[in-house]
């Protein structure tokens, strides 16, 4: 699903894979239900999201459209068929979390998460 997606001034983390690898790993406390982090990538790469913390997760393209998977405005954490990315440069990777310890549980100030990004 492509739509036109706001620039966000919120900061943007930036992820750096090692030389050679495929993937790179941020770790760190969320303290709001939205995190976003920047990757630059090329036109026909595919990205996957792993985390058990991850809700949901989208991207913002170079020229500002955001995608989900399968057809949705959102991507589900550690899918197999990650994302195809149609161009090259710095993509937006935005990343939601549950706040609460269960469904209705209290409002967490600050939660720890791990996230794989991996580009293939």
């Amino acid at each position: 699903m492509f739509t036109l997606a706001v620039s966000s001034a919120k900061a943007q983390t930036p992820i750096l894979f090692a030389d050679g690898s495929d993937s790179g790993v941020w770790a760190g406390y969320v303290t709001s239900g939205q995190k976003n982090f920047s990757l630059r990538m090329a036109k026909g790469q595919r990205l996957w999201i792993r985390s058990n913390e991850v809700n949901t997760w989208s991207l913002v393209t170079p020229a500002c459209y955001e995608l989900g998977c399968r057809g949705y405005s959102y991507c589900p954490p550690n899918d197999d068929e990650g994302l195809l990315l149609p161009e090259s440069g710095t993509y937006t990777i935005r990343t939601t979390y549950r706040m609460s310890g269960a469904a209705n549980g209290p409002f967490l100030t600050q939660r720890y998460v791990g996230i794989t990004f991996t580009v293939r």
